[in-house]
């Protein structure tokens, strides 16, 4: 079952909404927008909807520090994600995981979903999202006092970075 257009256009509306809602601060009436946005899509089984709707309340929990919520709301975008093979929001998905479970202190869980993203951003030739990935597992690894994996990455990240004109 596909969702109207005009759902897809309110689920955008509203996911904007939210958006501007935790720019400004209101963290709470951010995730009610998304949750509205979950709701929509849930009626209309719309796996994408989904799947944005359910990392953006990841992000939002994120930012109120309940990481293991996070970690669950990520979960079920990352599973709508993979049901549809999309594969970018997957990605984004995996590198919002490793930023869980790095607030968490769980180095392992981190290190293996950013990379698990930085592999499909290099498979869909996305080197802004692999500049990115480079950058936080650079971060980690220096965090973790793995210096001589934190300087290959912060390498890898000055290449791709190089490739789109930085």
């Amino acid at each position: 079952q596909s969702i109207p257009e005009e759902d897809i256009a309110l689920a955008e509306v509203m996911i904007y909404l939210a958006q501007v809602h935790e720019r400004t601060g209101d963290i709470a009436q951010a995730k009610a927008q998304a949750q509205k946005v979950v709701d929509l899509a849930e009626q209309h089984q719309s796996p994408l909807t989904l799947a944005r709707a359910w990392a953006l309340l990841g992000t939002l929990t994120y930012r109120q520090n309940d990481f293991s919520a996070a970690i669950q709301y990520n979960q079920q975008a990352l599973e709508q994600a993979r049901k549809i093979g999309h594969k970018h929001n997957e990605a984004v998905i995996l590198c919002n995981l490793g930023f869980d479970y790095w607030a968490l202190g769980d180095y392992a869980k981190t290190t293996g979903f950013t990379r698990q993203g930085f592999e499909i951003y290099r498979q869909l030739g996305n080197q802004r999202g692999m500049v990115l990935c480079c950058d936080n597992l650079s971060a980690l690894y220096n965090e973790m006092g793995q210096y001589s994996q934190a300087q290959q990455f912060i390498n890898d990240g000055l290449e791709a970075a190089r490739q789109i004109g930085f």
